[in-house]
């Protein structure tokens, strides 16, 4: 809100060695009946992230969630898929 952007986290992924989450991701935004305008991923490890690099901010286990990340995650939701 204090970006001046409306939304809810609606969905996560789980960490799986079998999973991909880029393509788990994929996959749900195709199935989805809700209509999805923007989305980013928040995560601290990009292993499996590749497919959705252009969506992907990463973070620090370190440090977690700073204002960096928050202001290029706007910038990402600001862009339709």
């Amino acid at each position: 809100e204090a970006y001046g952007l409306q939304g809810e986290v609606i969905d996560r992924t789980w960490l799986s060695p079998s999973r991909c989450r880029a393509r788990e991701i994929r996959t749900w935004l195709d199935e989805t009946v809700l209509k999805i305008e923007s989305f980013v991923a928040l995560d601290d490890d990009s292993f499996d992230m590749v497919e959705i690099a252009d969506r992907l901010v990463k973070t620090s286990c370190l440090t977690g969630l700073l204002d960096e990340h928050i202001e290029r995650a706007v910038e990402i939701l600001r862009r339709p898929i």
